[in-house]
């Protein structure tokens, strides 16, 4: 994981927050497979990854109805306790607070690489 100036800032980070803040679970499209019929589609499988963060709520003022709409939710993730080093990308899940969350934008990533805020929407 990137971190500026090699300061340790990310795993810092971590460590004062982890302990206090909730699991999560990042879900990752790890592609798709054909079963034995070939009319029968794809199936997709799925990878799960535990990670720290919390859910956050936006202003009504950021309420636009277009990119940000009503209901939707931001969710941090602590970047050193994803799971294998996984980075949130677009059209990932994340489980928080006992429901499932679909990232709509390119998560916003501090240049330490501590936290991604993710737009999510369920």
């Amino acid at each position: 994981m990137p971190d500026i100036f090699r300061a340790g800032i990310s795993q810092a980070i971590a460590n004062a927050l982890g302990p206090l803040v909730f699991d999560v679970t990042l879900i990752k499209a790890s592609g798709s497979s054909r079963s034995g019929n070939l009319t029968a589609g794809e199936t997709k499988a799925e990878a799960s990854y535990t990670a720290k963060g919390w859910v956050d709520e936006y202003m009504a003022r950021q309420i636009d109805g277009t990119s940000v709409r009503a209901g939707d939710k931001k969710i941090v993730v602590l970047g050193d306790t994803i799971q294998d080093g996984q980075i949130p990308e677009v059209n990932d899940q994340i489980v928080a607070e006992g429901q499932t969350w679909r990232i709509v934008t390119v998560p916003a990533r501090d240049p330490a690489g501590a936290t991604y805020e993710c737009q999510v929407r369920s």
